[in-house]
């Protein structure tokens, strides 16, 4: 059983047979919002900003490079582009389904903030909202607002050879059938 309360500036919490006291003050109200961008995103093209993220878990948790424990969003007016990297792969998706109008920014999600809305979003629409240190997710009665990651993100186009012209052509299915009888687990 816990029993918590506020009293004065005091919040005693006790857990029988533990007592502990912890200082409290007055909470302050959340900042204001201020509005830059706002785009409109179904539901499949936040799963597949999502799936940046899941693929190998290509996402860097080394705090050393807050930059690269997000996802980086271009946005060019005609498509998004999706990258994250953990340093040692990378993962692009170009997802020209998304009309970002005027809204060309580039901006770093936490890839936990994405978890959060790729769990928590239901089918039809997410409404994003975009100022100079947030983002804000809502869709149906759900609104999921994070923190940007202020950094600048490595440059990953310097590692995607531009020049390449052999291109490679498979069937998925047996490609991943093949993989699932080849690999150990």
């Amino acid at each position: 059983r816990v029993d918590a309360s506020v009293e004065d500036a005091h919040a005693p919490v006790e857990v029988r047979p533990c007592h502990a006291a912890r200082r409290a003050r007055e909470a302050e109200p959340l900042p204001a919002f201020d509005q830059v961008a706002h785009l409109d995103v179904d539901r499949d093209d936040v799963a597949e900003a999502q799936r940046v993220e899941h693929r190998d878990r290509a996402v860097s948790n080394d705090e050393l490079r807050p930059a690269m424990t997000g996802i980086y969003f271009q946005m060019t007016g005609k498509e998004v582009r999706a990258v994250s990297t953990d340093g040692h792969r990378l993962i692009r998706i170009i997802h020209t389904g998304i009309n970002t109008g005027k809204v060309k920014r580039d901006i770093i999600v936490p890839a936990k903030a994405m978890q959060s809305v790729a769990k928590s979003v239901s089918d039809g629409e997410c409404k994003v909202s975009l100022d100079d240190k947030h983002a804000l997710f809502t869709f149906g009665t759900t609104t999921i607002t994070t923190r940007l990651i202020e950094e600048k993100y490595p440059n990953y186009e310097s590692v995607i050879p531009g020049d390449n012209t052999k291109e490679l052509r498979l069937n998925t299915a047996e490609f991943l059938s093949s993989i699932r009888r080849t690999s150990l687990y």
